[in-house]
């Protein structure tokens, strides 16, 4: 006996598509392809107080991690290039350096 669902398969088109696109990235590059240093800073001349989640979305797209954007702000304070202070909503913001 054969059941009437044995040929269909387990999960639709879209379950399947979710399960193979990438999780991450949003672009078909890899993020160091184009977010470093210089685009950190140009983002923070233009957008004082983005933070670190803000600025992966903006690059990446939405609902993209902070993971890589994180290293590259952290570099860029330790090197007195832009300061990360906490913003009135809590979070931390990236602010050029005064110096």
């Amino acid at each position: 006996m054969t059941s009437a669902h044995a040929h269909q398969p387990a999960t639709s088109f879209a379950a399947a598509y979710r399960l193979t696109r990438p999780k991450r990235w949003t672009t078909p590059w890899p993020p160091e392809a184009i977010f470093d240093r210089d685009y950190a800073l140009a983002l923070v001349a233009l957008c004082p107080g983005i933070s670190d989640r803000e600025m992966a979305e903006r690059v990446f797209g939405p609902g993209t991690e902070s993971d890589f954007v994180v290293p590259i702000c952290r570099g860029l304070a330790s090197g007195k290039m832009i300061e990360r202070r906490l913003r009135p909503d809590g979070l931390f913001g990236n602010y050029l350096s005064q110096d």
